[in-house]
């Protein structure tokens, strides 16, 4: 059989938690869930031809999709979709059915996962994924080869004849981490890929973990188990493409250092194996020591991105982040000492939060010396903990998930949890706050330093200009 794993191009943009002028392809990033899926499943089944093809990062319209999928001439194809680029994923499995050959449209991703029923409904859908894809996509492709039932298999849906819409049980996620391949990039471009915070050129994702065990109620991996690989291997497969000229990774862990002991032998194995790396990784508050932090310096972390959410206590309670004010301060105080550069998540828009609160936050990172930050206004995405405290309150005013998982429609607004401010009031809020933390003579000193190329100050420039509503400006 042919199959092919696709990312479909991105044409809308649901507006959501960051401003477009802050977030909206600001970057290429390989999305590493359908790359597994298309590695487990070349690795597993090689009698199939398999190809992967990013739409997004090649910048490919519509119609150019629909000519690789005609060219390929696929029996299966395979698609990854979010809540916010459904309405796109639903237009690319019309195009594929539209052909003279259409293949079977499989769908899967974190959306596919909230609604597997109304996925399903869609004419152009003929199978979903639900879950961790990789086994469950082999065996689908297996059932789909042979003929043989799809009743029995884990994680998986698909239309009875009659029109009856069947979803199976959940699969159990794979605890060792080790036994799954890493994702193989050789079926894409890695030119493609970078890191808006990167010095060098291409930057590729590493993931050594899934799963947080936290229970911030705003997050929709709350409270789910928490896996890892070896460090060993995750540096053998650093060290691979260190040895083929590529050094900058971005760790996709939600959160790197869940099981600190094993997070100090990650970081001190790239720094005894004399890596000349630099990467970034993600962790909490309250994950970070001395001993780990000195250890990410050695290792050559150039940034580690905190989720510290609020700098007033009654806001961290609220979002169950279970950490504390003189906890944030006294991390970053040993970031600052150990020399380890810090990118802070933050959220503003919370229920009661007034817009003085909001710009405190700005003025909170700055001195502290916070040397990255990115703002996001509370949204109730679906299926959260949030998202279930709001509805059973009756604070949502307009909930639009069920009827956008049944008919998608492009530029929907996601809920904002804050009422003071109507949605636009809270987006002019966002944009403030973000400007008050970057256009300050510090950190503008900061990035004129870090400027090593032509291309890294065109690249924030840009950036720059969005923030001040200046894209017309040609560099």
């Amino acid at each position: 059989m042919k199959v092919l794993l696709l990312v479909p191009p991105e044409e809308n943009y649901m507006t959501a938690s960051i401003h477009k002028s802050l977030d909206h392809k600001r970057e290429h990033r390989p999305l590493l869930g359908i790359l597994s899926v298309a590695t487990f499943l070349q690795q597993s089944r090689p009698q199939h031809e398999v190809k992967f093809v990013d739409c997004r990062a090649l910048e490919m319209d519509f119609d150019a999709m629909a000519r690789i999928v005609a060219d390929f001439a696929p029996d299966v194809v395979g698609l990854t979709t979010l809540t916010f680029n459904f309405f796109d994923t639903l237009q690319t499995a019309r195009r594929i059915k539209s052909l003279e050959s259409p293949p079977r449209v499989v769908l899967g991703g974190w959306h596919v996962s909230l609604y597997p029923h109304e996925t399903l409904e869609q004419p152009s859908v003929d199978f979903v994924v639900h879950g961790e894809g990789e086994r469950s996509f082999v065996e689908l492709i297996d059932a789909i080869d042979d003929g043989s039932p799809l009743g029995d298999i884990l994680g998986i849906g698909f239309q009875e004849d009659d029109g009856a819409v069947v979803v199976t049980g959940s699969r159990k996620v794979d605890r060792e981490l080790d036994d799954l391949p890493f994702p193989d990039f050789s079926l894409t471009q890695v030119d493609l890929y970078s890191h808006i915070l990167g010095g060098a050129k291409i930057t590729l994702p590493m993931e050594s973990s899934r799963g947080c065990p936290f229970a911030c109620t705003f997050c929709d991996i709350r409270r789910t188990q928490f896996r890892f690989r070896s460090p060993e291997l995750i540096v053998d497969e650093m060290e691979r493409w260190v040895e083929q000229g590529i050094s900058s990774f971005f760790f996709v862990d939600d959160n790197v250092t869940v099981n600190k002991k094993r997070a100090l032998k990650l970081f001190n194995t790239i720094a005894d194996r004399g890596l000349n790396v630099e990467f970034k990784v993600s962790s909490r508050i309250d994950g970070l020591s001395p001993e780990l932090m000195e250890a990410m310096v050695r290792a050559g972390v150039s940034r580690v991105s905190l989720g510290i959410e609020s700098t007033k206590q009654k806001y961290l309670d609220y979002m169950q982040k279970e950490t504390t004010v003189p906890q944030i301060v006294d991390c970053l105080a040993q970031a600052r000492a150990v020399g380890l550069p810090v990118f802070a998540f933050m959220m503003l828009g919370l229920p009661g939060q007034t817009k003085q609160e909001m710009l405190e936050e700005a003025d909170f990172l700055k001195r502290h010396k916070v040397d990255y930050a990115s703002f996001s206004v509370m949204t109730v995405y679906p299926k959260t903990e949030l998202y279930r405290r709001a509805t059973e309150a009756g604070q949502l005013r307009d909930d639009p998930w069920p009827s956008f998982a049944r008919d998608p429609r492009p530029n929907v607004q996601a809920p904002y949890m804050n009422t003071l401010y109507p949605p636009e009031e809270l987006k002019k809020i966002q944009l403030a706050v973000t400007r008050r933390f970057y256009f300050s003579p510090r950190n503008l000193i900061r990035r004129i330093r870090e400027v090593d190329s032509l291309t890294t100050f065109k690249t924030r420039a840009k950036v720059a200009l969005r923030m001040l509503g200046r894209e017309d400006v040609r560099l």
